[in-house]
């Protein structure tokens, strides 16, 4: 096994495992001044790295981080406290990262770390100069903070339920991000009869685009809508659960169409501009999945603007949801109106991205839908924007306990 935070070495896990288990399994009271000046640090240290800006996911994650950014969260979360109720950390928390967004692990530590609890983290072990560059930066300001340092252990290894099933042992909360078969896995794995789950599994998202809103848009502002559509959805080769996979153009057809194409033209020069590539079996995969939608669907209109970017205009049906294949690949769907999108929604859909609509007609739309699907509404350019509420959870409300005080 490796531990990669506070400290880097290979170790022996049973060394760890002891480690851990006659470590504390809370640090302080949530939000404590060392937490967020902790934070702060590590903020300040992500924005020192040279060309800090082109490593976009690095760099929201730094500003995320910031002191201000944290005090307003602890402000609202507090807010929401009952009263005579006392907010205090569930214990040690154990997290199982995705190795689909390589940042997600550090969002995931923050959030426990800043409730009060202690935390194991389980690190993607496939190699990445991101995470690299996040755990040399935590170790770094970690060393300032020796109390909260102590309750805090970054680890990497091959899936192991022997090893994930001792870590649970020793505690409270897991975390469990990275798709329907990693949930299912870890949960097979035998576990205290108290221990609490919060699972992160298989997600879908959309995107909508108001088609007279932008054939109004000048060539500049339809720049701007793309390039935020592409921050959405080629980041992580649209393997984010919140990157969409199916565009809607909402309006009478003709101007659906015409939105259409003007907008993937645009598209397609910022993916040309950002360099972004794709191998040939790739490229491959996207042709054999808008083969898969056209043989059922004979009206279906391929636009394969480059390996980088293809779409293909369609006709919904379920089939299509299982077609999506990611890096540059999207089904497009023309409606009426907003609200049509209710009839599609389902309980894996997770972020509607958005541009062009009212806050009336995104209203309108959510109360149609009812619950079935969607927890996230978001402008273009905040889809992979990480939040305390994920998944229609808060996740601080998970991490902490509400102990009612009476005197």
């Amino acid at each position: 096994m490796k531990q990669v935070f506070p400290q880097k070495r290979d170790v022996a896990f049973e060394t760890i495992r002891e480690e851990i288990s006659s470590s504390p399994v809370t640090t302080a009271a949530p939000f404590s001044d060392a937490a967020i000046a902790l934070c702060e640090a590590i903020s300040r240290k992500l924005f020192a790295i040279p060309n800090a800006q082109e490593m976009s996911e690095v760099y929201s994650l730094a500003f995320f981080l910031r002191e201000g950014s944290l005090r307003k969260l602890k402000q609202e979360w507090l807010a929401s406290v009952p009263g005579n109720c006392t907010a205090m950390p569930r214990g040690r928390v154990f997290h199982i990262a995705p190795a689909n967004v390589e940042v997600m692990f550090v969002y995931s530590w923050v959030i426990s770390m800043l409730c009060g609890n202690a935390n194991i983290v389980r690190i993607p072990s496939k190699p990445s100069r991101i995470i690299d560059i996040l755990c040399e930066s935590m170790s770094e300001v970690l060393k300032d903070f020796p109390e909260i340092a102590a309750t805090q252990f970054g680890v990497s290894y091959e899936a192991d339920n022997v090893i994930t099933k001792a870590l649970s042992e020793i505690s409270q909360v897991r975390i469990i991000w990275g798709g329907d078969e990693t949930v299912k896995s870890i949960r097979s794995v035998e576990a205290p009869a108290g221990l609490r789950d919060v699972v992160f599994p298989n997600r879908f998202s959309w995107a909508a685009v108001k088609a007279d809103s932008l054939l109004q848009m000048s060539e500049e502002q339809r720049g701007e809508l793309a390039t935020r559509f592409f921050n959405d959805s080629y980041l992580f080769d649209q393997r984010a659960c919140s990157s969409p996979q199916i565009v809607v153009f909402v309006g009478a057809d003709a101007e659906s169409a015409n939105a259409h194409a003007l907008f993937m033209g645009d598209l397609q020069k910022i993916v040309e501009a950002r360099k972004y590539t794709t191998d040939a079996s790739h490229a491959i995969e996207k042709l054999s999945a808008a083969a898969l939608i056209a043989a059922r669907d004979f009206g279906a209109v391929l636009d394969n603007r480059s390996p980088e970017l293809m779409n293909i205009a369609a006709t919904y049906s379920e089939h299509v949801r299982t077609a999506t294949c990611g890096g540059g690949f999207f089904v497009v769907l023309y409606l009426p109106t907003l609200d049509a999108i209710a009839s599609m929604a389902t309980a894996r859909d997770q972020t509607l991205s958005h541009a062009g609509f009212t806050e009336s007609e995104l209203s309108t739309a959510l109360t149609e839908i009812r619950g079935r699907g969607f927890d996230r509404i978001v402008p273009f350019g905040q889809a992979l924007q990480f939040e305390p509420i994920w998944d229609g959870m808060n996740l601080m409300n998970e991490l902490t306990r509400i102990v009612r005080c009476l005197w």
